[in-house]
């Protein structure tokens, strides 16, 4: 066999000498962690996972008493430059009631969290997007992503599956090898993929009251996205769960990691690696499951207990489900379009190059004709027609 070129020599004696070094946080850590909670906190976890965890009652009466009670924890926070921000921008859209609920919703109704992670919400989102985009007026969507940030999307790195659990809860789907090395990227198209099931005119409310359930699983590389580097993940995986459990407002029911069992004994120690800055909320809620080639009962009986069978899992992970993200990501676009018209028609120079430059990228990634006249007839039929095949026209002029 060939030697490995330098450049990759050096990577694997940087990987082997971090992979030796102690995990901050080991799966012995996890076992003590869980066994400390008490058992009330261990069942409504698991109770949680299974569907069980008792609905709370959102009478109007209910609903009101803590969207005021979210309302004074509001005020008595300070260090929230971000929040004071948006309500200065967009005050409609910050104490929309609908929009509070979903914090609410998110942290069980415990007025002091929802305020509080409110607040990291704008501190956050002004981060990852600045502040030009971060106080629009129509919430986060695929029109805020970045041209660089477009291409992460594409990958599919972050899916949301067309199937629901047997709970009703949407499934997040997570093909690490698809994620690309661009960490910011991936930190903004994980914000809009959760925003997308979250606040969905059609799902959206029963996500909010039950909870997201997240499949991960490495994956086959994909031949387009480059490596992520093992310090660079390390940051990536400790960001996503922060995010989603203290700013987002989306409650995680469930992780379940799938692993081959040919490289299961490396993942998990690369697993172990990334315990620690996935958080206590996604630790406690995490499961781990060996995929064979043929012999995935076992997997597939644990999973549904959770409410998760082969019919909402993809076929990578031994599921059925066949999945064209392009075209759902298309559908999305053509929907979205046409929902925020107005608002994008306010700031058509910003959102009409993003939808071309969207539009370019599936158009690219595409080898069925079928496909490609899909994406004719969507610049067809789009309310912003006109402007957008002018921009996309001047970008292949100036290529």
């Amino acid at each position: 066999s060939q030697p490995l070129p330098p450049e990759d020599q050096s990577l694997m004696l940087r990987l082997l000498k971090w992979m030796r070094e102690p995990a901050r946080f080991t799966w012995q850590n996890l076992k003590e962690e869980y066994e400390a909670l008490s058992p009330l906190e261990q069942v409504d976890i698991e109770d949680e996972q299974q569907g069980l965890l008792e609905e709370i009652d959102e009478t109007p009466g209910f609903v009101s008493d803590s969207l005021d009670a979210m309302e004074n924890a509001l005020e008595y926070i300070h260090g929230k430059e971000a929040y004071e921000m948006a309500m200065f921008v967009i005050p409609e859209y910050v104490q929309d009631d609908n929009f509070r609920l979903a914090f609410l919703r998110a942290e069980r109704f415990n007025a002091t969290a929802a305020a509080q992670r409110m607040v990291k919400y704008w501190e956050r989102k002004v981060e990852l997007f600045g502040a030009d985009v971060a106080f629009k007026s129509f919430g986060s969507s695929i029109l805020d992503l970045s041209k660089e940030d477009l291409e992460t999307f594409i990958n599919g790195g972050i899916q949301i599956l067309p199937e629901r659990d047997e709970f009703g809860r949407t499934i997040i789907f997570m093909l690490l090898s698809n994620f690309g090395n661009k960490v910011d990227s991936i930190l903004r198209y994980h914000w809009i993929i959760l925003h997308m099931a979250i606040f969905d005119p059609i799902g959206g409310e029963f996500n909010q009251k039950y909870g997201l359930a997240q499949t991960i699983t490495p994956g086959t590389p994909h031949p387009d996205v480059g490596p992520l580097l093992f310090h660079e993940r390390q940051r990536l995986f400790a960001s996503l769960g922060k995010d989603v459990t203290t700013a987002i407002p989306a409650r995680p029911v469930g992780c379940h990691i799938f692993v081959p069992y040919e490289n299961s004994h490396l993942l998990l120690r690369l697993t172990e690696k990334y315990l620690y800055g996935l958080g206590s909320v996604i630790r406690m809620r995490l499961n781990i499951y060996i995929l064979s080639h043929d012999k995935n009962e076992e997997v597939f009986s644990r999973l549904m207990e959770y409410g998760i069978g082969p019919y909402e899992l993809p076929e990578i992970l031994g599921g059925c489900l066949q999945f064209n993200y392009q075209k759902w990501v298309r559908q999305k676009v053509h929907n979205m379009v046409w929902r925020h018209r107005v608002e994008i028609e306010k700031d058509k120079d910003q959102y009409y190059r993003n939808i071309a430059s969207l539009l370019e990228l599936l158009s690219h990634n595409s080898d069925n004709k079928n496909e490609q006249e899909d994406l004719d007839t969507m610049l067809r039929t789009m309310p912003l027609n006109g402007d957008v095949v002018d921009m996309m026209d001047e970008d292949t002029n100036s290529d």
